[in-house]
């Protein structure tokens, strides 16, 4: 099978397709995994992969196929066409992208030292756990990531568009005992900001901070939220965003364009072309050019996210996020406000510090009912001070109460992104007033 995209949109054309967007993506991952101080797992994946988008008579065909041989050109594109044929035309589909277009280079993307990494990995991952156990923890696990991709994308619109980028990420847990743990992470597209240590040093300190843990009481509280737990929260509103949510019924930003949805303090932009931003890349899946633009300004939902077809369907402007039939964010920045997280901290007269979160479930998508339980470093604050550990939490409450109740946004930025954090979100700490709290549970 040809391997160059320009090559697969010839042989698709030639099959009957009227509009062909074809991706090929080279993929190199490296993974160091560790448990119990030591580590456990060295793997490395590598592939070549091709990503296809095709319209006949508006009927649709999204592919993934792993690049195995002639057989796919033979064999199964053809077989793409022909199932194609008992598809139901998508009578609001407006086409793909003209081009040619230019592109503006981001900086900070690729780094050739992430490129050639091997047993450093392992280096970076024994300083992580070192530092972590300095703090005077028990057991330390975590994952330590290094990514490679190449893509290359073509269309049978005239749109040429390849990019090269790195990433390396660690995620840390450490524990005190089986009640008492921590997290923190380190990310980055270069070398030189990325800090395992760092990562492991606070999960420690998170894990220590209080040796005292008693079960938390359901009730209204002030919420100071990590940027662990602000990237995981975010990424929904940002997926609430997209017009294939809104059309979809599962928004709660549905009919709110223009609407003041969230504080003041909210300042929410998608901005791929950001210089070394962990989800930056300067086309979206159809070729087009990203671009930043706000989401949320001031508290006021600014836009929904569109791709071609979509933006001529509602008649406003291609966001340049798609997405071939969801579009969807690349780089989520919130804005940081003034306040250290001391700062806050030191204003809260009854409160919970929140360091990290999982399993966030909505109960209705269309409302913004959701719950998402505490984990990793829950502390009362009471009249400034930090005091015990907490468990047994979860927050139930409303996306658009959430967002309205934000009283600060923090001062020191990170950059977030792991399993619970689909979308990479560069955010500080937040404060958010009168908040539902219940009981987890198992």
């Amino acid at each position: 099978m040809p391997i160059s995209p320009n090559e697969i949109v010839e042989s698709v054309k030639k099959l009957g397709a009227e509009d062909v967007i074809s991706i090929v993506r080279d993929y190199e991952m490296k993974q160091i995994r560790f448990s119990n101080n030591k580590i456990d797992v060295v793997k490395e994946w590598r592939k070549k992969e091709v990503s296809l988008f095709i319209s006949k008579d508006k009927k649709i065909s999204v592919s993934e196929i792993e690049v195995l041989g002639d057989e796919v050109e033979k064999e199964v594109l053809p077989r793409i066409i022909s199932n194609l044929e008992t598809f139901k035309p998508k009578e609001d589909y407006y086409g793909i992208p003209t081009g040619p277009f230019d592109y503006t280079e981001i900086k900070g993307i690729y780094d050739k030292k992430i490129e050639t990494m091997d047993t450093e990995l392992v280096d970076k991952a024994e300083g992580a756990i070192n530092s972590a156990l300095e703090q005077g923890v028990n057991r330390v696990a975590g994952t330590l990531y290094s990514i490679v991709e190449e893509v290359n994308l073509a269309s049978s619109s005239g749109i040429e568009a390849s990019e090269k980028g790195t990433e390396i990420k660690i995620n840390v847990r450490a524990f005190l005992d089986e009640e008492r743990s921590g997290q923190w992470l380190s990310c980055s597209r270069d070398l030189g900001g990325f800090d395992p240590e760092r990562a492991g040093e606070i999960a420690g300190e998170m894990a220590t901070l209080s040796k005292e843990a008693r079960s938390g009481e359901p009730g209204k509280y002030d919420l100071l939220l990590s940027p662990i737990v602000m990237g995981n929260l975010l990424d929904y509103v940002s997926f609430a965003t997209s017009i294939f949510y809104v059309e979809a019924g599962f928004s709660f930003l549905a009919e709110k364009l223009g609407e003041k949805i969230a504080s003041e303090k909210v300042y929410l932009r998608d901005d791929p072309t950001i210089e070394g931003g962990l989800g930056s890349r300067k086309f979206d899946d159809e070729g087009f050019p990203t671009k930043n633009k706000y989401l949320i300004r001031e508290g006021v939902l600014e836009t929904y996210l569109h791709n071609h077809s979509t933006s001529k369907k509602y008649e406003t402007n291609n966001t340049g996020n798609a997405g071939w039939i969801s579009p969807r964010p690349f780089n989520l920045i919130l804005e940081p406000g003034r306040k250290r997280m001391e700062e806050m901290i030191s204003e809260i007269e009854r409160g919970i510090l929140v360091n990290s979160n999982w399993y966030t479930r909505f109960q209705n998508y269309r409302t913004g009912d959701f719950s998402t339980i505490f984990r990793d470093g829950v502390y009362l604050i009471e009249k400034g001070e930090i005091r015990h550990r907490l468990k047994g939490l979860r927050m139930s409450e409303n996306f658009l109460n959430f967002l309205k109740s934000i009283e600060e946004v923090g001062r020191e930025e990170e950059k977030v992104e792991w399993w619970e954090v689909e979308i990479p979100v560069s955010t500080p700490p937040v404060w958010a007033r009168n908040l539902r709290v219940t009981r987890a549970t198992k």
